[in-house]
């Protein structure tokens, strides 16, 4: 129980590749106007260096809609892409207190290349999304929500190259899957460009395992962890709400923003048992995470790459009857359950557990 409460308390401690939660953005001044930014471009001036900060968004603070612990300004001036300011803070490692640290500011970071309070971003070669109009589409992952419209800008080396506008009102929208996997891809390679800056992983890196999550039988999924407290869990994903099930041994609390429904003991607010739902009927307000078990299971999966993976299940129960067609492969804490041959729910416990939902 310590170790994997610590763990989760480590999780929560650094930033986060997380794809499970909606990311506050980086500020684009452009033509006198405030823009929100999807991109971050100060994290490739941090690719080919020998060590990257560690940033807080608050003294000793991380939150996981903000994994890099910054928000960073920038701004076009005369086709030239500049970084104005960094609104995150320093603390010293040695002493571990909010005592120890002091606001940013960029001579930290740049030294003599801070002129008139800007940095030129010739570091940054890339595209700048900015996102313009009303909310199409809200995912509460990264950068994945859609609007009328994106601003794209080409960069080269903090020139700007090329403009243009992309209305995405004159297009069909994508699933919520399509994006999800989108976003998944485009933060796996981030995860893997922070991974290359060192071999050894200082506080501000990951390590593969942390960089890519993945569900494990018996123990969680990045932030969530069996065994972890309740009031831990919601630092991370916010408070939950609780469904009106409760048993003589554990109640149960729903994350629909985070695709997760979470039972907790009774006496301990532990958490006791994880359910992620995929459309499940009942659970349609409940987002999909984009989740793959340690053994490569998505939610693409079929019965059969299960017990490929997982070998044959203890308990495998269906029901071939009338319309509510469904199977269910019941592993030592790890459960599945297809309805009509869609995987709707992967669910994790630390034991058999009793109060689980059937």
């Amino acid at each position: 129980m310590r170790k994997l409460l610590l763990s989760f308390l480590v999780l929560i401690a650094v930033p986060l590749l997380t794809f499970a939660t909606a990311q506050e953005p980086d500020i684009l001044i452009f033509k006198g106007k405030n823009h929100d930014l999807f991109s971050n471009p100060l994290e490739q001036y941090f690719k080919d260096k020998s060590k990257r900060p560690q940033f807080w968004i608050a003294p000793m603070t991380m939150k996981s809609s903000n994994w890099r612990g910054y928000v960073a300004a920038w701004e076009i001036i005369n086709d030239q892409l500049y970084l104005s300011k960094i609104d995150s803070w320093f603390c010293e490692p040695s002493i571990k207190t909010k005592d120890s640290c002091h606001q940013v500011v960029l001579s930290e970071l740049f030294g003599k290349n801070v002129v008139d309070n800007k940095v030129s971003a010739n570091w940054f070669t890339g595209k700048l999304r900015v996102p313009d109009g009303k909310q199409l589409m809200y995912l509460h992952s990264g950068y994945a929500s859609i609007y009328e419209r994106d601003i794209l800008f080409e960069v080269q080396e903090g020139k700007i190259i090329s403009q243009e506008t992309v209305d995405n009102t004159k297009k069909p929208l994508p699933s919520e899957s399509e994006i999800y996997q989108q976003e998944l891809e485009r933060l796996k390679k981030l995860a893997s460009e922070q991974r290359n800056v060192n071999s050894t992983p200082t506080l501000g890196q990951k390590t593969k395992e942390e960089s890519e999550p993945v569900l494990i039988a018996g123990k969680g999924f990045g932030r969530v962890v069996l065994g972890a407290k309740r009031k831990d869990i919601e630092a991370a994903l916010g408070s939950g709400e609780f469904d009106g099930s409760k048993y003589d041994d554990v109640y149960f609390i729903e994350y629909p923003k985070e695709g997760i429904q979470i039972s907790y003991t009774n006496k301990t607010d532990e958490a006791y048992a994880i359910f992620f739902y995929n459309k499940q009927k009942y659970y349609g307000n409940f987002i999909t995470a984009p989740i793959k078990t340690d053994k490569d299971i998505t939610w693409s999966s079929t019965p059969e790459d299960v017990i490929k993976a997982y070998g044959k299940p203890p308990r495998d129960f269906s029901n071939d009857t009338g319309n509510s067609l469904w199977r269910r492969l019941e592993y030592d804490q790890i459960d599945f359950l297809f309805e009509r041959g869609r995987m709707t729910r992967i669910s994790i416990v630390r034991s058999q557990c009793t109060g689980c939902k059937k």
